[in-house]
C-alpha cells in the first residue's frame, strides 16, 4: 500500500512502516521523518570552532553535482568560486586522492579526477556511474576573524571518460 502512496506522491506525512513478527506477539508501527539538517553553528564540539554549512541546510540526500570530467586544479577553483571553500582534503570512500598537506606538485594538479583514481588505486569497475567525493576544506576568513570550518555535502562527480565513470 506505501508503494502505491510513493507513486502518487502522496505527502510524507501520509506515510507509514509496520513490521509484524507472528512468531513473537510484536507489532511495531512508525512515521518516516524527513533527513536531518546541516545547519551553520557558531560552535561546534566537533569541530571546537565556528561552521558553516556547504551549501547551507544540506541533508544526507543531497549531494553537489559536478559534470565532468575535471582535473584537481578545475575542481578546486569550482569550490572556491561557487562556495568560497579553499579545499584541503578530497576522499573517494576509503581511499585519500588529494590533500593540500604537503602541497602536491603542479603535475598532479593537472590530472583528471579519475585518471588520478585509477593510477592510484586501479581500474574503476565497470558499474559505477559516479565518483562520490569527500571534500574537506574552510571557508574564506573574514577580516579579523578566524575562517570557519566548511561542513560540506558530499560532492558526486559524473563523467563520460573513458573509464565509464
Amino acid at each position: 500500500m506505501e508503494i502505491i502512496k510513493y507513486i502518487l506522491k502522496k505527502d510524507i506525512s501520509k506515510m507509514r512502516n509496520s513490521f509484524m513478527n507472528l512468531a513473537l506477539p510484536l507489532f511495531l508501527f512508525s512515521e518516516p521523518l524527513p533527513p536531518g539538517e546541516h545547519q551553520d553553528q557558531e560552535m561546534s564540539i566537533i569541530y571546537f570552532g565556528p561552521v558553516k554549512s556547504v551549501p547551507s541546510k544540506w541533508t544526507a540526500w543531497d549531494r553537489i553535482n559536478i559534470k565532468g570530467p575535471l582535473t584537481f586544479n578545475q575542481f578546486i577553483q569550482y569550490f572556491d568560486k561557487h562556495y568560497g571553500v579553499e579545499v584541503s582534503s578530497i576522499t573517494v570512500g576509503k581511499y585519500m586522492l588529494f590533500s593540500s598537506y604537503p602541497p602536491p606538485k603542479k603535475e598532479f594538479l593537472e590530472l583528471e579526477i579519475a585518471d588520478a583514481f585509477t593510477k592510484k588505486f586501479g581500474p574503476i569497475p565497470h558499474f559505477k556511474k559516479f565518483l562520490d567525493l569527500v571534500v574537506g576544506g574552510d571557508c574564506k576568513a573574514e577580516a579579523g576573524k578566524e575562517p570557519p570550518n566548511a561542513d560540506i555535502a558530499p560532492a558526486r562527480r559524473r563523467s563520460e571518460s573513458k573509464y565509464k565513470v
